[in-house]
């Protein structure tokens, strides 16, 4: 399909709510964890400008930083996108539900 006829889903009020939401609860487990924007960028190897941006729902972050925040943060990908309403954890020592190990991420 030509891009001129492609919808624009980033445009769509579904994204926007769910963009809002994810920056909601970074900055609510950044919080309740105890960490700077400062130290949370340092741990997941990206900078504040991305931690702020993320938080401000400026940005998307990519798969990688949404996994290095998943494991810093001890919670889900799926509650972070909100797919789920339990804060579970996948971070070291757990596991997921295949019953394997899920080694600890850092964004590259």
């Amino acid at each position: 399909m030509p891009a001129s006829r492609r919808p624009n889903i980033a445009s769509h009020a579904g994204i926007k709510v769910a963009v809002d939401r994810f920056a909601v609860l970074v900055r609510q487990l950044r919080e309740k964890r105890g960490l700077t924007r400062a130290q949370l960028a340092q741990l997941i190897m990206a900078s504040e400008t991305t931690i702020e941006n993320i938080e401000y729902g400026k940005t998307r972050p990519s798969f990688e930083i949404l996994i290095a925040l998943s494991d810093v943060l001890r919670a889900s990908p799926s509650y972070l996108l909100s797919w789920d309403e339990k804060e579970q954890s996948l971070g070291r020592g757990t596991t997921d539900n295949l019953g394997t190990d899920c080694p600890p991420v850092r964004a590259v």
